[in-house]
């Protein structure tokens, strides 16, 4: 751990950064294998650099040359100063002529721990060069220099024995194989590892398998509000009319507890694989994770730092979900898709122009997509498998008409509702039709007619009444036989209904239907009724209502979501949704800029929506048992209240009724970070600048340069540092939005 108080300062690095005179110098300090130091080389190395890269496990890589004595230049034996079997630490010092720090003669800035890779010597009448190709202890794990595993290995069992030498097999955390793997076969000591962002513990939904209900109570008291779980009814019954509860039976949902936080698959590895192999599965479950040797030598693995903030879409889609009708609420505005990436967490700011030699900035138009289509798998508890799509657009939504439509509608007995559609011919009965309704046919004398439509006979031969039939005409028999269907007025009041009913009549005039109207004549009549409520114009509605065509109508029909699409998220297959272009967006819009599709496909979303759940980690009272971590009640409170977790203590009762839950992968969320990777250029910039020895990939920097069109905040991808006293810095970054 480096120990200069100064590169805590940012304002004294800032000046420093600035000073265009500096007097240089290059620190070689060799460690043995253990890292404990044996000397320092100084002052002698005439070129190098040093390159950094975030995406990379192996961080940094460095050359270097420098002079040497007859003594140093013996490479090849173990025992003199420079060989296989030594470590190098990295420093560049500057001669300190500013007024603050001055107890330090030289301000050294530390530029990693290293491994020799490949030396070689020249020499010549000037003397003798060493050239060194370094790389840091990644190459310990990753089988260049060490890390092979010798034979094969689970990694998802743990064996020890027991007091009476019992052989006991348990499943270790994830964080017990990351810090066996990098110990046992990596050869790196305890102390050494860090791991962070990675609990022991963590939040595994549970579900009630219990043979009574369950009920989540909230019960106003003298003391303020107060939750629990209870299986019994007598307290429901007593409950008055201002308290809440939610009932839950076999099958549901009902909160978290805490369990190990084990790796969810095998891990098995055969002879020959690598720490870096294991460590890379690890990584690939967890996701936004990363693993790298620091400065100091020191193994981290740790969540990436990319800032991201979702409290504001969890909280706002939280309060949607306590709605009765979420989902037609849930595409009212863009915030509930944006994620927040906080501002203010640059560690530099690139305003001096001093310190910049040149800016290249390359923005990238193939990132832009404005239509986002996730498919993914549902599963049900009989083990079948159904497809399931979410579909976000950046697209203007279709103005809801204050018109009222005569649809028709043809029950689909396989798949249980009814679909929509507009019949390609109206045939009126005239004098030369005649009809009957023997057997459930339409007797009717017409000439051959395309057997492929449905057609709307409106019989109008008995004054002041008017008899509508849905047939289709039968070429063998030349007769319309009658479908199982209904003749609806409708009114539409969601944008999707109206995007549904603009492409049927679209279609019956042969005119383009829009984009959305195959995919919304399969889907959306699953989890939106059309024609769910029924408005008598008489007794709720006063003065005189007519349809499309012009019919004067005493009741019509306004659309609702389905009861089991409300209640059960996880059941959904579809929902398409549309963010209006404004702000920032209006100019990917698909009326801007065209359709930009991007699919994904993923086996592993396995939900629109997640459950609604209640956020409580469940504890049993009373228990006691201090041989187990985390074991007794208060371990367990204590464990919830330094984290943040809700807890409530419930019955051991209800424990014995619980089993494990569900894992759920939504689309929503998958979709929202769709969003966020695709409607930003990705903008690349690269830095050319005076030496900044500090600096770290995976960390952000504001720099403004109105020239080059560079403006906000970059997550660095890479550097490259020079070590000769003349040249510059390089840096790659990406643009970050912290919001669309």
């Amino acid at each position: 751990m480096n120990t200069y108080p100064y590169l805590l300062d940012k304002n004294f690095l800032k000046e420093f950064d600035e000073l265009q005179l500096k007097e240089q110098s290059i620190r070689i300090i060799v460690l043995d294998w253990y890292e404990k130091p044996i000397q320092n080389i100084e002052g002698q190395v005439t070129s190098g650099s040093i390159s950094l890269d975030g995406q990379s496990s192996v961080r940094r890589t460095c050359n270097l040359t420098f002079t040497a004595d007859e003594h140093q230049a013996q490479i090849t034996k173990v025992e003199n100063l420079l060989s296989i079997n030594k470590k190098i630490k990295l420093e560049i010092g500057f001669t300190n002529i500013t007024k603050m720090y001055p107890q330090y003669k030289k301000i050294w800035f530390p530029l990693g721990t290293y491994l020799i890779i490949n030396p070689s010597i020249t020499h010549n009448n000037n003397g003798i060069n060493i050239s060194l190709q370094l790389k840091d202890k990644m190459c310990l794990l990753n089988g260049e220099c060490g890390g092979v595993i010798p034979a094969a290995v689970d990694f998802t069992i743990m064996e020890s024995y027991d007091d009476n030498g019992q052989l006991i097999t348990t499943q270790p955390t994830i964080y017990q194989i990351i810090q066996e793997v990098v110990n046992h076969y990596g050869g790196e000591q305890l102390g050494k590892i860090i791991i962070s962002g990675l609990d022991k513990k963590v939040k595994q939904m549970v579900q009630w398998h219990g043979n009574k209900p369950l009920y989540y109570v909230q019960k106003d008291t003298a003391v303020g509000k107060v939750q629990f779980y209870t299986t019994d009814e007598n307290e429901i019954f007593q409950l008055s009319s201002s308290d809440d509860f939610q009932e839950y039976t076999l099958g549901d949902d009902i909160g978290y507890q805490l369990v190990d936080f084990i790796y969810p698959d095998e891990l098995n590895v055969d002879a020959g694989a690598t720490v870096c192999s294991v460590l890379d599965s690890i990584k690939e479950k967890l996701g936004n994770f990363e693993y790298f040797y620091d400065l100091d030598g020191n193994f981290i693995f740790q969540e990436i730092p990319n800032f991201l903030n979702t409290s504001q879409s969890t909280n706002i889609i939280s309060e949607i979900k306590g709605e009765k009708n979420i989902l037609k609420n849930l595409g009212k505005n863009a915030q509930l898709y944006l994620t927040d990436r906080t501002s203010g967490k640059t560690v530099y700011r690139f305003s001096n122009q001093k310190i910049i030699t040149s800016y290249a900035n390359t923005p990238q138009y193939s990132m832009i997509k404005n239509d986002f289509v996730v498919w993914g798998t549902r599963k049900t508890v009989d083990g079948l498998e159904f497809p399931i799509r979410y579909h976000l657009a950046i697209d203007e939504k279709p103005m809801i008409a204050d018109e009222i439509y005569q649809l028709c509608f043809y029950e689909d007995e396989e798949l249980g509702y009814e679909i929509p559609f507009l019949p390609v011919n109206t045939i009126k009965i005239s004098s030369e039709v005649s009809i009957g309704t023997e057997n459930n046919y339409l007797k009717a004398q017409i000439p051959d007619r395309n057997p492929e439509y449905i057609y709307l006979i409106i019989d109008t031969r008995t004054p002041g009444t008017s008899f509508k039939y849905l047939v289709r005409w039968d070429t063998d028999e030349k007769i319309f036989k009658a479908i199982r269907g209904s003749i609806c007025d409708v009114k539409a009041t969601d944008w999707r209904t109206q995007l549904l009913i603009n492409g049927l009549q679209a279609k019956k005039t042969g005119a383009d239907t829009n984009y959305y109207y195959a995919e919304l004549l399969n889907e959306w009549p699953k989890i939106y009724d059309i024609k769910g409520i029924r408005h008598d114009i008489n007794e709720v509605i006063e003065g005189t209502f007519y349809n499309n065509q012009k019919e004067k109508i005493d009741h019509y029909y306004e659309g609702i979501f389905r009861e089991e699409a409300v209640t059960s998220l996880t059941s959904m297959d579809y929902f398409l949704d549309f963010i209006e272009p404004t702000g920032l967006l209006q100019g990917l819009s698909v009326n801007q800029i065209g359709r930009r599709t991007k699919v994904l496909n993923d086996k592993s979303v396995n939900c629109i929506f997640e459950p609604i759940v209640p956020d409580y980690i469940l504890i049993e009272k009373g228990v006691s048992n201090s041989q187990e971590e985390y074991g007794n009640t208060n371990e367990k409170r204590r464990y919830c209240i330094d984290r943040g977790y809700a807890f409530l203590q419930v019955d051991d009762n209800i424990i014995q009724g619980i089993g494990k839950g569900g894992h759920y992968n939504s689309a929503f969320y998958t979709i929202q970070d769709l969003l966020y990777q695709y409607t930003g250029y990705n903008e690349s910039i690269t830095l050319n600048c005076l030496p900044i020895y500090y600096l770290e990939p995976n960390t952000r920097i504001f720099v403004s340069d109105s020239k080059s069109d560079i403006q906000g905040e970059y997550a660095i991808k890479s550097l490259t540092i020079p070590l000769d006293i003349n040249g510059t810095m390089t840096i790659t970054a990406n643009k970050v939005l912290d919001k669309i």
